[in-house]
């Protein structure tokens, strides 16, 4: 719950927001103040913030599912099962907007290698719950308190229901993590996406200057102000110099959620 707080509060999303901005603009103060003057300060903002979202939507749901395994050992049901809730929502999340190279379709064929695991664990748990009834009964025929053993036959019965539910979310978590969003793989892509400007890039045809690769951060009175992509400064450009502007593409294509309408693909945008 702390950590929520934490991560909720303004002053630490504006200092995210100010390092990623510092980020993108190569450390240079000068620039990133001029990115976020020319661009406003609420689309700056956003601008920052939104792209990280998807990108650590897998980790959040990690940690709150190992928050609410720490939370349930230390008999704290009560916080373990909001963190539970809280993975469960986070996870429903990274369904619909995290982007991955893998689908529905293949990871329910590497699925399918573990049913035979996951049957014979419900079968030994079924056997194991019938012989606690077996028990629990005999334990009533000759107890002089009948009542007394089959309450506390019921909450031994919720709070294995509990112990079910936190184990099979830790199952789905781990196998999507494994399989639909590969930590250790996608780790090694936080580094560049974190440099990634928010802007679409764009290839502009200049006179006297040749092709400039960079993203427009406005245009007003007869100017450009492009953020280049090279070294990540900022210019200015007459709009009487630019012959063309055309939107590009750097690096490889972010991909789709696993939940996405049939209609979605990825758009096709020529490399700059």
């Amino acid at each position: 719950m702390i950590l929520a707080v934490v991560l909720a509060s303004p002053a630490v999303i504006l200092l995210i927001s100010i390092t990623r901005l510092l980020i993108v603009c190569n450390y240079q103060t000068s620039t990133a103040v001029a990115v976020a003057a020319t661009s406003g300060a609420v689309t700056t903002l956003l601008g920052t913030l939104i792209p990280l979202v998807p990108l650590f939507l897998p980790y959040v749901t990690l940690l709150l599912v190992l928050a609410s395994i720490r939370y349930a050992l230390g008999d704290w049901e009560g916080i373990a099962v909001r963190f539970l809730i809280g993975s469960g929502i986070c996870l429903i999340a990274t369904l619909f907007v995290t982007p991955t190279t893998r689908s529905f379709s293949e990871i329910g064929k590497r699925g399918s290698d573990f049913i035979p695991y996951f049957r014979n664990a419900f079968v030994a748990m079924l056997i194991g719950f019938m012989v606690v009834l077996v028990i629990v009964g005999l334990f009533s025929r000759n107890s002089r308190s009948p009542t007394q053993n089959i309450n506390t036959a019921v909450m031994g019965t919720l709070i294995v229901g509990f112990w079910a539910f936190v184990v099979l979310a830790i199952v789905v978590a781990a196998f999507i993590a494994l399989f639909a969003y590969p930590l250790p793989k996608e780790a090694t892509r936080i580094p560049e996406l974190t440099r990634k400007v928010w802007l679409p890039a764009e290839q502009l045809d200049v006179k006297e200057r040749g092709q400039v690769v960079g993203y427009v951060l406005s245009t007003e009175e007869g100017w450009f102000t492009v953020l280049v992509e090279a070294d990540r400064t900022v210019i200015r450009i007459k709009s009487d110099d630019i012959d063309s502007r055309q939107i590009c593409r750097l690096g490889s294509p972010d991909g789709l959620p696993l939940i996405r309408p049939k209609a979605a693909s990825i758009p096709t945008v020529l490399s700059c």
